[in-house]
């Protein structure tokens, strides 16, 4: 009795432990979860940088084992070392890359921006001449290209708002300090135009209505030119002549003189003359435009077929021009190099964007390529000085992908949005799951070397999957598209091409990475379960159309908004958002392909796309409450219409929701938390030795 007695309570103590160690341990193994999302929250919200690092220390310390979150935690040290400007980003990426190479998104974000630091590092080469890269200051206001003045003392920047109203700002760059432009005469310094100084560094003009104004930095009184004859529509300033006495205008007008031609503007009196151009190369595609130190050449970039540029001289007399660099590559001209001896461009020949220079002797070509710098990475050219140093501007970051998990029960909100580890951070939107939930599908919309006046050419939209077994990212180079979405079977994406045959929707199989349109000249759309349907729009109107047939029918329109239209998940209804005359804005839903639409919801300022639920039963949308507010939440609606329910607020707003298969995430694009702004860096010591 006595030992039956002793093991019974031994027996129970023994089974107590064992379910108090097994508790605690399924409370630690979900600790280091708990407190990387308390680390991103000091780091994103609070703006405690130095907080966040000891947090993230402290998951490497304590939980070794979890190799995920100790690779993200060391990512997540160097992104706030970076944004302290002290040592410590390098270290960390480089421990990331070497003690978890597993973990390949976060290996490939970390040598991504480690890459970048390189670049932006000076080099400290020994001996004389030795090439350096520093950071310059953090600008305050809208850079436009060119914002350095020739002597590299000055900037000028789109600078404070005064009722609504954009005003120049100048900060010498040596001191910091900053004066708001303010002259008599016209008031052009604000709502300015792109500002352009003169070769002096003495005046800036801009365009302001249908002419140019002269603005002095000693305050002195401001004049305003109107280009004649003819009066043009509107113009705008791409370069003064080296003797100040011309300023290079691209403009509209009417009559004989070409759209978008380039003409010469006397400063004395307005007195304009177009500058001609043959045949082969229309003036109108001529942009970037800067006179060569003697005043006689003018070099430009040039329109290809194929969406890229190429660089022509120009000659002023309008007597010839010249093919100067002509590449299937993106070259984009940067600036004359001192004393006219040549040119300097970027292009991504090489397969990263690096810097070259071309010589010129009598305004011809002369000679080979020369590699000057490697990598100069995405840019603004600000300003090749006087003084042989490169300004630039590199670009900030503005959109990113997120996820966020939906209670199971309410489908409200739980906890904090997660960055999603995918390569460009800050560059990213138009996110999308696979039917498997598996893979995400997104756009990564990159920044390039951009010029003065290079529409278009800010951003290239790649699409990428990302796949969340192994954390690689496959990119699909020449597909610049934007609002991907899967086939049924996972095998293809849908996208709206903006750079293949036309336009339109196009058929990506993910496996080739082989594209096929599928229906061109529209602005976006989505396609069936069943492959035999298309719903699209068209000049903001929502349409439907047979595959095989090609019968098309007019749904709703116009008002519409291509990122507004979805199909539920079995292909059986269709949602839409369109703008009302009541200046509101209807969710509708109509069973899909034949079905009479009707309204299900009055919206206040929808600000991305909708979603349905993947058991179709509800529609996902981000909108501003009722009682106002600048931050829109998340809602959800039943399909059959009734009271919305309000998910709750995560961010200022959501574009391109996507919801996980499983239903226990949301995931959409949005502003990036705690954004790393544009920053100004010049390169000195860096060109090629005279021939």
């Amino acid at each position: 009795m006595t030992l039956r007695r002793t093991l019974v309570p031994a027996g129970m103590v023994l089974g107590f432990a064992l379910v108090v160690s097994v508790t605690f341990a399924l409370q630690d193994s979900s600790q280091h979860k708990v407190l990387f999302e308390k680390a991103k929250f000091t780091m994103e919200t609070k703006g405690d940088l130095q907080g966040a690092i000891a947090l993230f220390e402290e998951i490497i310390r304590k939980y070794p084992n979890e190799r995920e979150y100790a690779a993200q935690a060391l990512l997540q040290i160097g992104v706030c070392y970076e944004k302290l400007g002290v040592e410590g980003a390098r270290g960390a990426y480089q421990r990331l890359i070497k003690d978890y190479p597993g973990q390949t998104a976060a290996v490939a974000v970390a040598q991504e921006r480690l890459n970048t630091l390189l670049r932006a590092t000076t080099l400290a080469r020994k001996g004389e001449g030795g090439i350096t890269i520093r950071k310059v200051l953090t600008p305050k206001g809208q850079l436009t290209a060119e914002a350095v003045s020739p002597d590299g003392k000055y900037l000028v920047d789109i600078g404070d708002f005064v009722n609504s109203r954009g005003e120049l700002r100048i900060t010498e760059i040596l001191t910091g300090k900053e004066r708001l432009l303010r002259t008599e005469g016209p008031n052009c310094w604000q709502n300015a135009g792109k500002p352009l100084w003169s070769p002096d560094s003495t005046k800036l003009v801009v365009a302001w209505g249908r002419g140019v104004c002269l603005i002095p930095l000693d305050g002195s009184a401001s004049r305003f030119l109107v280009p004649t004859p003819p009066r043009p529509e509107w113009v705008e300033p791409l370069d003064w002549s080296p003797d100040q006495k011309h300023i290079l205008v691209r403009g509209t007008y009417t009559g004989e003189w070409k759209s978008g031609g380039l003409s010469l503007v006397a400063v004395a009196d307005g007195a304009a003359r177009p500058l001609r151009s043959s045949d082969a190369v229309p003036i109108s595609d001529l942009f970037d435009c800067r006179f060569s130190p003697d005043g006689l050449t003018i070099a430009c970039n040039c329109n290809t077929k194929q969406g890229k540029r190429d660089i022509f001289l120009l000659s002023v007399d309008g007597s010839r021009e010249i093919p100067l660099v002509q590449h299937p590559a993106d070259d984009a001209l940067l600036e004359w190099l001192p004393g006219g001896r040549g040119v300097l461009f970027a292009s991504d020949r090489a397969g990263t964007i690096d810097m070259w220079s071309q010589q010129v002797e009598d305004g011809q070509p002369k000679g080979a390529l020369t590699l000057v710098q490697r990598s100069i990475g995405p840019t603004t050219p600000m300003r090749l000085t006087k003084g042989g140093a490169f300004y630039y501007e590199t670009p900030a970051s503005f959109m990113d992908v997120y996820t966020v998990s939906l209670d199971p029960k309410t489908g409200a909100v739980a906890g904090e949005p997660t960055k999603e580890p995918l390569p460009w951070e800050g560059h990213n939107r138009y996110p999308a799951w696979s039917p498997d939930g598996r893979r995400l599908a997104y756009v990564s919309v990159r920044p390039t070397v951009v010029g003065p006046y290079a529409p278009g050419r800010a951003r290239e939209s790649l699409v990428c999957i990302y796949s969340a077994d192994t954390g690689k990212v496959r990119e699909y180079p020449g597909v610049r598209a934007l609002f991907p979405s899967w086939s049924a079977d996972g095998r293809h994406l849908y996208v709206a091409a903006t750079n293949v045959g036309g336009g339109g929707i196009h058929r990506v199989n993910v496996e080739s990475g082989e594209v096929t349109p599928v229906l061109l000249n529209v602005s976006g759309g989505q396609v069936s379960a069943d492959g035999q349907w298309i719903v699209f729009c068209r000049k903001s109107r929502v349409l439907r159309r047979n595959v095989q047939s090609g019968e098309e029918k007019d749904l709703d329109g116009p008002g519409i908004y291509p990122g507004h239209l979805a199909l539920s998940r079995d292909g059986t209804h269709v949602a839409w958002v369109i703008s009302s005359a009541e200046k509101t804005w209807l969710l509708k839903v109509m069973p899909f392909p034949d079905g009479a639409p009707r309204e299900i919801q009055r919206l206040e300022s929808p600000d991305g796309s909708i979603a349905w639920s993947p058991d179709g039963r509800f529609i996902y949308y981000s909108d501003l409450p009722p009682e106002g507010g600048k931050d829109c939440h998340l809602w959800r609606v039943s399909a059959d219409g009734g009271n919305p329910q309000d998910l709750g607020s995560v961010a200022n707003f959501h574009e391109h929701l996507t919801i996980h298969p499983d239903g226990t995430r949301i995931t959409f694009s949005t502003e990036t938390l705690n954004p790393e702004p544009a920053q100004l860096w010049v390169m000195e010591n860096f060109l090629p030795p005279r021939k």
